[in-house]
């Protein structure tokens, strides 16, 4: 009996022994458990901040890029832009130049418009329209130029709205951009003016390239 009851209670010692130690794993565990969920968490915030960093720098590297590329196309639009209408306003202004001397010429054979309208009407005079005409026609042929060049500048108009609008997706605009605009807008006025002059100038030698046609289908007539 006595020899049973000592293991029992050697038995219920060691057990309690061995619980006491088990507990205390288990609170380890627990602490570690609690640990490395800590760290994985700081480990998971790290990595967040980093990625986000690292796309920060990049999408600011990209945005930079892009501000640096429409900057430098811009540039290069204005740069084109101003050439071609320096370019344009050259040539217009040498073709004014002789359109100005063709209205001179015409504007001498204008004279005297009424008596020549009443000889013509009369039929009382024989004219040689030969070099009429071929001055009529150089005239029309210096239209036609200017024409041309109109368009010309039709099509820059369209090349600077497009710039326009490019120019609106930058925050600040160059002075130079400012005066290339207002000049741009004085020139487009010119160009306006300078339209109605031909009509009028087309008008009048129609006219008049007419009416001597009559007088010399007349003349021929009357041989």
């Amino acid at each position: 009996m006595s020899d049973g009851v000592d293991i029992q209670v050697i038995a219920e010692r060691v057990s309690a022994v061995v619980n006491k130690k088990i507990a205390l794993i288990e609170k380890k565990l627990k602490e570690l458990e609690s640990k490395v969920l800590k760290l994985e968490f700081d480990v998971n915030t790290i990595r967040s901040q980093t990625i986000e960093s690292i796309v920060r720098s990049a999408l600011s590297v990209k945005v930079e890029d892009m501000t640096s590329a429409l900057a430098s196309k811009v540039g290069a639009q204005i740069s084109d832009v101003t050439s071609n209408l320096k370019f344009t306003s050259e040539n217009l202004e040498n073709v004014v130049s002789k359109l100005d001397e063709k209205i001179d010429s015409l504007s001498k054979l204008e004279a005297l418009p009424e008596k020549l309208l009443e000889a013509i009407a009369k039929k009382e005079i024989k004219a040689d329209t030969s070099e009429i005409q071929s001055s009529l026609l150089s005239l029309t042929e210096d239209v036609t130029k200017v024409r041309k060049e109109l368009d010309k500048l039709s099509n820059l108009e369209k090349a600077l709205k497009e710039l326009n609008t490019s120019l609106r997706s930058l925050t600040e605009l160059p002075q130079a951009v400012a005066e290339l605009s207002r000049r741009i807008s004085n020139m487009t006025s010119d160009i306006d003016d300078l339209k109605e002059s031909i009509e009028y100038v087309k008008e009048v030698s129609s006219m008049i390239e007419e009416r001597l046609k009559r007088v010399s289908e007349g003349s021929e007539g009357g041989q």
